[in-house]
């Protein structure tokens, strides 16, 4: 039988044996708000040189920062207030006299719950919107309170109490399903990381074990997916989209294709699917489970396996990795010792009784061969995510970005806050690239490729790296890495690369902002840069465009960059680097008749008769490198200085001016060639003013020749020596 005590009545007497929470509630937001706010504003006020305008200006700007989705403290209020209110609304659960006390009272448990429910919503609640008011009284002394102050205020506090709600049902959650506070703790802690443990898991096998898996995070693939579980994820991620912290999602928001305001509807239902679950496990609750760490014996071997199927799969990862050989029976080794420890805490904490901890050996074997046959899958590939190809006539579109033959420069855009911000240039390709109809097969091709290739095999000496993503019909997207040959890849690459849509993506900032240039300026192998004209710059980029869309890989791998170009836009807070290239004939020839190209020093070979000596330092083939007793290293040098080896040599080398594509033109480097020209000193004061010039040289990575003949010289070198 129940009675009709008051609901408020209920409440009044629940807070009076919570009251110190809601004291602590009053005082950490009295002091993170009206305090920090008076000290700030104080400060403010003080500052004698700034005007009344800039004092209420910056007054104003502090005071959106503190109430405003920047101030990070009062996240953490919010993740750890939720956590006290939900432990504390329910830790009458964890007592059988308690239990059994407020079981006895005439009301029903739906109303039992409630009381307890709405009064953790109060300790957070009233003091939020107290010293909002305190915050805006003290505001307005300094700078009007208009709509846009109200409309942060108001915004941040919605963002806030909803993920208040959800971390504050979450933890209710935990507290219902325990039975003590340690029990309490333990659910909590896995309602709310545990898919961080899952994502962790899931990224180290794929980064160690799959060859095209994509190392680094990008877009909203399926491991941040499994991360924006976490209630604590969601709430950070959350802040920072309002904060324009996450360029790529204001980018799909400025793009239409994402909406902030679609997320926290979904996280407001989850929010009340948690609410609902926690009222009906509160009215099933059995009194008698007070004291056991989990109250409901259905979900502990529920609870058990979830936490030993990752937990062993990570230790076998981890063991494994711990070795050189990386050897399979340490991996199960890994799985087999973690399962066993993880359990048996696990069986200890259920039953308190250390002698229970191997308990349930059946579930246990059958943990340890599902967390054993999971791991060996992943590790050897055997569903085959790496030989995964999409069918020819399932894609849609795709996007590719070639490895070494693109700049790693940006794209900007603006936000739907009125804010310009950029993007990689990679992700802004892999976002809005779409090559389709006789493109694909070409895509297809080279992933198909990709697949047939170990991404690990060391024996291939000259391999080109590039990524793909294809959209297939029904939406789902596929993102692969691939290293493969390049002479196998050459030709499908350079189709790709002479499409007008993969340069106008690749270089889509150029492209999208040309007619916002503002100053264009370019220079040679001189560190001295020369502005083009407004009324020459115009006529130059749009024959400039037309070259770019048609140069070639031919053209990449054949010749340097002779020219590196700066756009500017936004009086020259915004830029963009372009390359000149000596096939650019009809640009090159617009430079010189404008007397551009004729002043700076645009040089694709060195001259024979202009160079004093040619230097070569570094390791070469078969040689060691010298030390000393000491165990210093020293580098090998030679100085040529001989006409016809000048000659010889001149032929094969190329000016650098730093900018040059590093597929085609790093494999000096990777053999530890380091070589300069000297110029005489007739030519460095012509040509640069100066009494002696040094300038660096790269030399093609495809010419075999070169090489060869540097290692003759040094072999000569050492045997005169």
């Amino acid at each position: 039988m129940t009675s009709k005590i008051s609901f408020f009545k209920l409440m009044q007497e629940d807070i009076r044996r919570k009251l110190w929470l809601l004291v602590l509630s009053i005082l950490v937001f009295f002091i993170s708000f009206p305090v920090v706010l008076m000290l700030i504003l104080d400060n403010i006020g003080r500052y004698s040189y700034l005007t009344p305008e800039q004092i209420q200006e910056n007054a104003k700007g502090m005071f959106l920062v503190l109430m405003g989705y920047d101030n990070i403290w009062m996240v953490l209020i919010t993740i750890v207030g939720a956590a006290l209110c939900g432990i504390f609304a329910f830790s009458y659960l964890y007592k059988k006299k308690k239990v059994d006390f407020y079981h006895s009272i005439p009301v029903r448990r739906e109303k039992l719950f409630l009381v307890s429910y709405f009064d953790g919503i109060l300790f957070y609640l009233i003091p939020y919107l107290t010293v909002i008011l305190l915050c805006v009284l003290i505001g307005s002394r300094y700078f009007t309170i208009d709509s846009k102050v109200w409309s942060v205020i108001l915004k941040e506090f919605g963002v806030q109490m909803l993920y208040y709600l959800m971390l504050y049902h979450t933890t209710i959650l935990a507290s219902i399903l325990a039975g003590n506070m340690f029990g309490c703790l333990f659910l909590n802690g896995i309602a709310e990381l545990y898919t961080l443990l899952l994502y962790g898991v899931y990224l180290g096998y794929c980064n160690s074990y799959f060859d095209t898996y994509v190392s680094f995070s990008y877009g909203q693939g399926i491991g941040e997916t499994i991360a924006k579980f976490s209630p604590i994820v969601s709430f950070v991620n959350t802040i920072s989209y309002l904060t324009g912290g996450n360029s790529l999602y204001l980018f799909r928001l400025a793009e239409g294709e994402s909406s902030i305001k679609l997320y926290l509807m979904q996280c407001f239902l989850v929010s009340v699917l948690l609410l609902g679950i926690s009222i009906y496990l509160y009215k099933v609750r059995a009194s008698e489970m007070a004291g056991k760490a989990i109250a409901f014996k259905k979900i502990q071997p529920i609870v058990r396996i979830l936490l030993v199927l990752p937990a062993a799969m990570a230790g076998g990862w981890i063991f494994e990795n711990m070795t050189d050989y990386h050897k399979t029976g340490w991996m199960l080794f890994g799985v087999l010792f973690t399962a066993v420890l993880v359990h048996g805490v696990i069986e200890v904490l259920y039953q308190s009784d250390i002698r229970k901890i191997l308990d349930h050996k059946i579930q246990l074997a059958g943990t340890i061969i599902a967390a054993a046959a999971a791991a060996l899958i992943l590790r050897n590939d055997w569903i085959g995510y790496d030989a995964y190809v999409p069918k020819l006539d399932r894609i849609e579109s795709a996007a590719i970005s070639i490895d070494g033959i693109e700049d790693s420069g940006f794209y900007e855009f603006e936000s739907p806050y009125g804010e310009r911000r950029t993007i990689s240039s990679f992700a802004y390709k892999m976002e809005k690239m779409n090559l389709s109809g006789e493109m694909l097969p070409v895509i297809h091709q080279l992933m198909s490729l990709g697949a047939e290739t170990d991404k690990r095999n060391d024996s291939l000496e000259h391999w080109v790296e590039f990524y793909v993503k294809v959209r297939l019909k029904g939406g789902r997207e596929v993102l692969r890495s691939y290293r493969v040959s390049l002479d196998q890849a050459y030709d499908l690459l350079n189709t790709v690369f002479q499409s007008p849509e993969y340069k106008k993506s690749t270089y889509a900032y150029f492209f999208e902002n040309s007619s916002r240039i503002e100053e264009l300026e370019i220079r040679g192998l001189s560190r001295e840069w020369q502005f083009i004209p407004k009324e020459d710059s115009v006529e130059f980029l749009k024959i400039y465009q037309k070259e770019l869309l048609e140069v070639s890989l031919d053209d990449l791998r054949d010749y340097p960059v002779i020219g590196k170009m700066m756009c500017y836009v936004d009086g020259g807070r915004d830029y963009n680097e372009l390359y000149l290239l000596s096939t650019m004939e009809e640009s090159i020839a617009y430079l010189k008749r404008i007397g551009i190209f004729e002043s700076n020093v645009y040089w694709v070979h060195p001259l024979a008769e202009n160079v004093l000596s040619i230097q070569v330092t570094g390791n070469y083939q078969d040689k060691e490198w010298g030390e000393t007793e000491e165990g210093i290293i020293r580098e090998k040098s030679i100085e040529i200085t001989e006409e016809e080896m000048i000659e010889k040599l001149c032929q094969k080398l190329y000016f650098s001016t730093g900018w040059s594509t590093p597929l085609f033109w790093g494999r000096m480097y990777e053999n530890n060639y380091i070589i300069s020209v000297v110029l005489k000193p007739e030519a460095s004061q012509r040509y640069f003013n100066e009494e002696e010039k040094i300038l660096g040289v790269q030399v093609r990575d495809f010419d075999e020749e070169i090489f060869s003949l540097l290692d003759e010289l040094i072999q000569e070198y050492d045997e005169m020596k």
